[in-house]
């Protein structure tokens, strides 16, 4: 059980990694179209 649990955990903080990364990398385009 244990074992099974750490592998959801690991997954679903990739998931919040992959998830960051695109949101900081979104951000810059974002302010670009804010800008103008």
């Amino acid at each position: 059980m244990r074992e099974a649990n750490i592998g959801f955990i690991s997954v679903g903080l990739i998931a919040l990694l992959f998830v960051f990364s695109f949101s900081f990398l979104d951000v810059p385009n974002i302010f670009a179209q804010a800008t103008g």
